[in-house]
């Protein structure tokens, strides 16, 4: 069997858990409720024909959405970059017509926001997500991360497009090495983060989490994180530093931590081809944030409980 086809990443991909379709659960188009084999996006559609769309993956737990405001927000920032307008009272009605039509395995909805046919309207899409490791600090364990060689970076990085074959293949190679995820770097071989997470680093003293400012993707939980433990008055010494990350830095780095919205907070055991060790998951900066992100869930399922309410027949 070849290793080189696109669908063995996917494969490898999915085998890790990382969110997957879920068949049995039905999807909103355009306003619509469909069964997933009925969903459609029109061929026509310069979403479709030149991948001209941005998306955002908004965590859900226990039926509720979570971060919804600052993952909207996102994707209409996200969308403007690509002169593709949201219509936010729409995508809230389309994520209150869902709800109530989700398992209570659904982890996550992925927001697909494609641009139109010439001077049309764009189309809006809602899938329902399941992740196998779940969602809640450390629920995904320890990781495995490998370095991608080309150079990632300019102004859409720092942008959730949903053209992402560049990531995929770079998430395809690292998992034929035998890691779980990628570290991207620029041109200079700084880390800007990684292929399906931001990265957040403890070295020298120093706490490193690329963001918009280095153009890394302005990750949710990233913020959510960074505003709970990376102010300067915050719980760790000093603010984050919103900047690429120096080879130099990140080749010794002693804790380098993935977070992201759907899959929480993850720590990384080994850097293929470093020898130095890493802290893993008994590291100072991941117990801090893996404290923080199940206090910041349990307080954010409050308030979607109260924005949302409970939804039928939870």
């Amino acid at each position: 069997m070849t290793t080189d086809s696109p669908w063995t990443g996917a494969r490898a991909v999915a085998e890790r858990g990382e969110p997957l379709l879920e068949r049995t659960w039905p999807v909103w188009i355009d306003g619509e409720i469909l069964a997933l084999e009925r969903a459609a996006l029109p061929l026509g559609s310069a979403g479709v024909l030149h991948g001209r769309a941005v998306f955002t993956t908004i965590p859900v737990l226990a039926g509720l959405p979570l971060f919804t405001a600052q993952h909207v927000a996102r994707l209409v920032r996200d969308g403007a970059a690509l002169g593709i307008p949201l219509a936010v009272e729409a995508l809230r009605a389309a994520i209150a017509a869902l709800l109530p039509h989700l398992s209570g395995a659904a982890s996550a909805v992925r927001v697909h926001l494609g641009a139109g046919e010439a001077g049309g309207a764009p189309h809006l899409a809602l899938i329902p997500r399941r992740a196998a490791a779940g969602l809640g600090a450390g629920q995904g364990g320890e990781t495995v991360l490998a370095v991608h060689g080309e150079s990632f970076g300019g102004s859409l990085a720092r942008h959730k497009l949903a053209q992402r074959v560049g990531r995929n293949l770079a998430l395809q190679a690292a998992a034929a090495a035998g890691a779980d995820e990628v570290l991207l770097a620029d041109s200079a071989g700084a880390v800007l983060g990684c292929a399906a997470a931001c990265v957040v680093m403890r070295a020298g003293g120093r706490v490193f989490a690329p963001g918009p400012r280095a153009g890394g993707l302005p990750g949710v939980a990233r913020a959510v994180l960074a505003h709970r433990c990376g102010a300067p008055d915050g719980p760790h010494t000093g603010a984050w530093l919103d900047q690429p990350i120096p080879a130099a830095i990140w080749a010794r780095a002693e804790e380098i931590v993935l977070v992201g919205s759907v899959r929480g907070v993850r720590a990384a055991r080994a850097v293929l081809g470093r020898s130095t060790p890493l802290a893993g998951a008994a590291g100072p900066l991941a117990a801090l944030l893996a404290r923080a992100w199940e206090d910041a869930l349990r307080e954010e399922s409050v308030a979607a409980r109260e924005e949302w309410g409970t939804s039928p027949g939870r």
